[in-house]
């Protein structure tokens, strides 16, 4: 889909995507959605199998605008950081017998890098408060029973989910 002419797009190409611009580019009518699913499922006697798919009908419908409320932006500039911690890993992870590994197609594995004090609560991205990762130990870390017992920009002393652990954070 090309862009259209016939609006004029800020400087950094972001345009707001409004119940008319919706409709003109994606031919979707808004469809007002301030239910939460815990709120439909408790209203609902049906098979999991049936509200999923009533649920997937639902969002054929749903207009970007919705995706735009839900979206939150945060502009970290840690990128150079997060890249230079998987390497000196040697793009593995840090969690002590993590047998995991997410093979990609161009050859090389899938790992993430965590902030142990999250972003949202003002970690920084600086060693000490960065760990690589498999995705499930990354959000075991987010949403986990999680008590650090010592932290340094070298290792990282704790317990998650009942489970000791001691991880050295970096290679140096």
């Amino acid at each position: 889909m090309s862009k259209p002419t016939d609006f004029r797009f800020p400087q950094l190409g972001w345009l707001r995507v409004d119940d008319e611009n919706a409709l003109i580019w994606f031919n979707r009518q808004p469809v007002e959605d301030t239910n939460t699913l815990d709120d439909y499922i408790s209203d609902s006697k049906k098979d999991i199998t049936q509200l999923l798919a009533d649920l997937n009908e639902k969002m054929q419908n749903v207009s970007p605008e919705r995706i735009e409320k839900l979206v939150s932006a945060t502009i970290r500039k840690d990128t150079k950081i997060i890249y230079a911690l998987k390497l000196s890993t040697n793009y593995k992870y840090q969690f002590p017998n993590c047998g995991q590994q997410i093979k990609k197609k161009s050859g090389g594995f899938y790992i993430e890098v965590a902030h142990i004090k999250p972003v949202s609560a003002n970690g920084q991205s600086i060693l000490g408060n960065l760990i690589v990762l498999c995705p499930n130990h990354h959000k075991e870390f987010d949403f986990g029973d999680l008590s650090i017992k010592e932290q340094t920009t070298s290792k990282l002393i704790g317990q998650l989910n009942g489970r000791d652990f001691e991880i050295a954070i970096t290679n140096h």
